[in-house]
């Protein structure tokens, strides 16, 4: 791990071990450092700021998940680091557009799944039309509700928006929803990033029920969460 990566995971969890958050007592600096080792051995790089990551995994790590579902798997990266949430035997769902076969991922990708899949169920979507995809997934959750749902797939407006209709009705009441690119305002492969938009939106939808995490001075990335409303 270079030195410029684990300044700013020492940073904010330095932040977040001040606020109250039991960062020693379940060895969160040595777990997430330890997931960013095993990224650089597999010779897998994020676009992703590791301050970031290191406040929403830190901010988890004393509440582990029964599943986790990933929409934009791309190399992997995030689904690693979201699989340390997730409690031994949980499922764990990739969603990618590759292609249409199943399982044609990046090599880097695949090799993620295979670390993960002594300990996790792990199960890799591609590309379908989205109300079978949909329809899989549920599936593939026997019932349960998602309890972390990270959207990172489409960065264009109707892409974000759409991912977030399609699967934000699966997440569990009290659920977590967490989006990438939330300050990000430039161009993606499909257009102009239309996350910062729709995030906006959402924020004024769950007023009180939101949180920005940041890195200081950043001008790209953002992570954006958000925790869905109890039943009643």
């Amino acid at each position: 791990m270079d030195a410029q990566t684990e300044k700013l995971i020492d940073q904010r969890l330095d932040e977040l071990e001040a606020l109250g958050r039991p960062i020693k007592r379940y060895n969160v600096r040595e777990r997430i450092k330890q997931r960013f080792a095993d990224l650089e051995e597999m010779g897998i790089r994020m676009c992703q700021s590791p301050y970031e990551l290191a406040d929403v995994y830190g901010a988890l790590s004393n509440c582990l998940h029964d599943n986790y579902v990933e929409i934009g798997v791309a190399a992997g990266g995030t689904l690693w680091m979201g699989a340390m949430v997730v409690k031994t035997g949980g499922l764990i769902i990739g969603i990618d557009n590759y292609c249409e076969a199943k399982h044609n991922y990046p090599d880097s990708a695949k090799k993620v799944v295979s670390k993960l899949a002594g300990k996790y169920d792990v199960r890799l979507l591609t590309h379908k039309p989205s109300g079978e995809l949909v329809q899989e997934v549920e599936e593939l959750l026997k019932g349960a509700g998602i309890d972390h749902l990270h959207i990172d797939g489409s960065h264009t407006y109707e892409g974000v928006k759409a991912d977030f209709e399609n699967y934000g009705p699966l997440v569990k009441p009290g659920g977590l929803v967490q989006f990438h690119d939330i300050i990000t305002t430039n161009a993606t492969k499909q257009g102009p990033c239309g996350v910062p938009k729709y995030w906006a939106e959402l924020k004024e939808k769950y007023p009180g029920r939101h949180r920005e995490v940041v890195q200081p001075g950043g001008s790209i990335f953002g992570i954006g969460l958000i925790r869905m409303p109890e039943e009643g």
